[in-house]
């Protein structure tokens, strides 16, 4: 009897790639490109995992979370891609995913996260679209406050370097954030050892293959307001766009199998009790946030009174408004939710029983 298909816990689609994480999405190249027999589950749920984070890979009752974690176990379960390479040609590919895991990782939340138009206008709705909408709260922010948190170093704005092309810095000002300073850094080191050459290593795909993947796709998105990675690679780096584009045309044709499941359709209503009870304070700031968005957009119009007069204290009243009604609007859905799922329960059966009893009475008075 042959084995069930090994299972993965992912973050779903968005950005027009199969994931929006790197991490998932280098473990799903890594399985397409081992052959492995798998299925997709898209659960978008980083609380299914003991680590707090996707991926996590299943086999059974088996489950490995991590990214390096779940490549390690299929290697042991006999679809290792690296068993051709040399201990120094190992040895050189940890190093290069050192430097993509931590300074491509990093330029990718900077773009993602902490340019405010990217975050406000790309990253956030296409959160929103594919998230469960009871994670749709909590998880952005927090993902925003881990990236601020990690990449706080990068975010100072320093001067172009020679040659940095006028068409990649904000408005062509000669500067640019450190961070994309450092990733450029890392194209051309990359790119200089790719070549012509089909995969990093030559003509089969290894492991830095499918880390390098999963972080180039997401850099090759053009659609944010601010797609420095994107311009980047397009004027410097386009052999790297190539690369990408050759490998997802190999190994990306054909939509993944879909697993079934409770966690696949979205987060059920115990999960999100269970999520309430081991996690309030998320749930209190997030509703804290909401009733100090109008407030914060009356001190904005009373500011802007004192300042600009009619135009000003117009504009402030707008965004009040349309902030109080979007509150407005994710309390009723959320208690609206909370009632049709049946979460809390009134029990009336005594009221409703001594109710008919008087009905019953006043029947049986009449008929007298």
């Amino acid at each position: 009897m042959p084995d069930a298909p090994l299972e993965l816990l992912s973050y779903g689609p968005a950005l027009s790639l199969p994931s929006f994480d790197p991490f998932c999405l280098a473990v799903q190249t890594y399985l397409n490109m081992a052959g492995v027999d798998w299925t997709l589950n898209d659960c978008n749920d980083p609380t299914v995992s003991s680590t707090g984070q996707l991926p996590v890979l299943r086999d059974g009752p088996e489950a490995i979370s991590g990214w390096s974690e779940a490549i390690a176990y299929v290697r042991a379960k006999g679809f290792d891609l690296d068993e051709h390479l040399s201990p120094l040609q190992k040895a050189e590919a940890e190093a290069y995913a050192s430097l993509i895991e931590n300074t491509l990782y990093d330029a990718m939340l900077y773009t993602m996260f902490i340019e405010q138009e990217n975050y406000s206008k790309g990253m956030r709705p296409a959160l929103s679209r594919t998230l469960p909408w009871t994670l749709r709260f909590t998880l952005p922010e927090q993902m925003r406050g881990r990236a601020v948190a990690r990449v706080e170093n990068g975010r100072k704005e320093i001067d172009a370097p020679a040659g940095w092309s006028n068409r990649i810095t904000r408005a062509g000002g000669g500067k640019i954030a450190e961070v994309y300073v450092k990733a450029r850094d890392v194209y051309r080191v990359v790119s200089t050892k790719l070549g012509e050459k089909e995969f990093f290593f030559g003509p089969r795909p290894t492991t830095i293959d499918a880390i390098l993947f999963g972080h180039l796709a997401i850099h090759s998105y053009p659609s944010f307001a601010h797609p420095t990675l994107f311009a980047l690679l397009t004027f410097e780096f386009p052999t790297l766009l190539s690369y990408v584009s050759r490998i997802r045309a190999a190994y990306f044709t054909t939509e993944p199998r879909m697993a079934t499941g409770p966690l696949h359709a979205g987060r059920r209503a115990d999960l999100l009790v269970k999520d309430l009870w081991e996690r309030p304070g998320e749930y209190v700031k997030w509703m804290g946030r909401s009733i100090l968005f109008p407030l914060e957009s009356i001190q904005k119009w009373w500011e802007g009174k004192k300042k600009s007069g009619e135009d000003a204290e117009k504009k402030g009243w707008e965004e009040f408004g349309w902030r109080a009604g979007w509150t407005l609007g994710a309390v009723t859905f959320f208690v609206g939710y909370v009632a049709y799922n049946r979460i809390i329960e009134i029990d009336f059966e005594e009221e409703d029983s001594s109710s008919n009893d008087s009905e019953e009475g006043s029947d049986s008075d009449g008929k007298e």
